[in-house]
């Protein structure tokens, strides 16, 4: 797994090609990793690879390794293709995890389908703290002054009722950080 994030180091097509081999390894540590590693690169064969782990993938870390990287490509390619935006709405039918669909909506969300905000939020409602801490992580990159009060009113309801050390850890950091940039 190491590799891959040396990988990144170099951005080169050798390491994107060692990268796609890495994403199809018996071992899902690893195939998560170069997911993970493969959101520097733009090109149509990353993309298409990303979309096969997102879409076929058995192990729910690789999909949501695959699904983080893809979002990352879309956030950072102006404007996003639609193809690929439409492609991910298809995903969201037939994806049984939570934790992928909300990868899933953060890459949707900076397609510019702010409608999806609130199938971000709902992920707060996660029995798991770790899921809960993930999602404050989405919440915090999407943060902007147009949505800015829906997510400080859902992250101080939580707050109310919260009993995990790490998630309160979570929310006052990211409460930290929006005072900083104010």
């Amino acid at each position: 797994m190491r590799i891959c994030e040396l990988l990144i180091s170099f951005e080169c097509d050798y390491s994107r090609k060692t990268l796609i081999c890495l994403s199809k390894d018996h071992n899902s540590y690893v195939r998560a990793s170069a997911c993970d590693s493969l959101s520097i690169f733009s090109d149509l064969e990353t993309v298409t690879v990303l979309k096969e782990r997102l879409k076929s993938d058995k192990d729910e870390m690789v999909r949501t390794y695959a699904s983080l990287a893809l979002g990352d490509l879309i956030n950072n390619t102006n404007p996003p293709t639609e193809k690929l935006v439409d492609w991910l709405l298809s995903i969201l039918y037939n994806e049984k995890s939570e934790k992928v669909k909300i990868t899933i909506y953060r890459a949707l969300y900076f397609s510019g389908r702010n409608e999806v905000l609130p199938e971000i939020i709902s992920g707060l409602r996660s029995q798991e703290y770790q899921d809960r801490i993930a999602v404050i992580s989405i919440l915090e990159e999407v943060y902007n002054l147009e949505n800015a009060k829906e997510i400080e009113d859902k992250l101080t309801e939580l707050l109310e009722n919260e009993d995990s050390y790490a998630v309160i850890s979570r929310i006052d950091k990211l409460f930290q950080n929006v005072k900083k940039t104010i």
